[in-house]
């Protein structure tokens, strides 16, 4: 659900990134640096005041064009900045 498609506010899914970020460093030897969510994801989730649940996460918070609603990307960086 998504304020913007008119369906209501999303939440911050914490409990399900802590497992999307515990299989990462699993299978990749070292946690990610930067959680990537999609533009809609991130509105809902200020406007639901749950975003800040983030910050419990050592992790930096972007956004992503190329996301819909409800996926996320973790990665080490951004390719071009210095993270």
């Amino acid at each position: 659900m998504s304020l913007v498609d008119g369906k209501g506010v999303s939440l911050f899914p914490l409990k399900w990134i802590k497992e999307c970020i515990a299989t990462y460093t699993k299978e990749n030897g070292r946690a990610p640096k930067i959680l990537v969510i999609s533009e809609e994801d991130y509105i809902d989730y200020n406007l639901s005041c749950t975003l800040a649940q983030a910050g419990s996460l050592g992790i930096k918070v972007t956004t992503g064009k190329y996301l819909k609603p409800g996926e996320i990307d973790l990665a080490m960086g951004v390719k071009g900045e210095d993270t």
